[in-house]
């Protein structure tokens, strides 16, 4: 994977990007595209919540309810338990599934009043991320392996490894042998792009 064309399509960046990424920062639209991460990664642990919340109610009702009529029942008191957490389970798949679709659909619509609220909160990590410099490293890339875990390096460095929580398993696509640049934001470890260069030696 050497050709530019592809790696902008399959890192999502534009040539405007690349020139902003080289002068050391995220372009405008790098910034809103990861403040719409930042905020439908918000949204989706709320649906979690939210689903849980569902659940432990409907617990209460189950438990209030299995009390009163546990007698009534007898020996299917085991079935009905079972059928219980078969439909929780159930609870918490749909639940999560329509909130996180809701979530979807509502963030394209920054009017809208989920949005609106998210931002609210998110004003400051925005701001911060508006503000983020872009580094850069390069080298001739390789893999490596201990049989246990996999590691990325450029030149002679470490750039990343398949058990960071940050790792991008696009990197891991790339052409073993081939010098490239990959430009990202510290920290956090997003890759905002990724082109080739003749010279390999790496830079930080």
């Amino acid at each position: 994977m050497r050709d530019l064309k592809i790696l902008k399509k399959h890192f999502d960046f534009t040539d405007d990007d690349l020139a902003a990424n080289r002068e050391g920062r995220l372009s405008e639209r790098q910034t809103l595209k990861f403040q719409a991460e930042l905020t439908t990664a918000s949204l989706q642990q709320a649906s979690v919540i939210v689903a849980l919340l569902i659940v432990y109610v409907l617990t209460i009702v189950f438990f209030a309810l299995l009390g009163q009529f546990g007698a009534q029942l007898g020996n299917a008191i085991c079935i009905a338990v079972v059928v219980w957490f078969a439909l929780m389970i159930a609870v918490i798949q749909l639940s999560v599934f329509v909130l996180i679709r809701f979530v979807r659909w509502s963030i394209p619509n920054d009017s809208h009043w989920i949005y609106k609220r998210i931002r609210r909160f998110k004003s400051a990590e925005w701001q911060a991320l508006s503000r983020s410099v872009v580094s850069r490293t390069a080298g001739q890339l390789r893999f490596q392996s201990d049989g246990e875990h996999d590691y990325l390096f450029l030149g002679d460095e470490e750039f990343m490894n398949n058990v960071m929580v940050e790792n991008d398993e696009r990197l891991w696509e790339l052409e073993e042998g081939q010098a490239y640049a990959i430009y990202f934001v510290p920290n956090v470890m997003w890759i905002t792009a990724v082109e080739p260069i003749e010279n390999p030696v790496g830079e930080a």
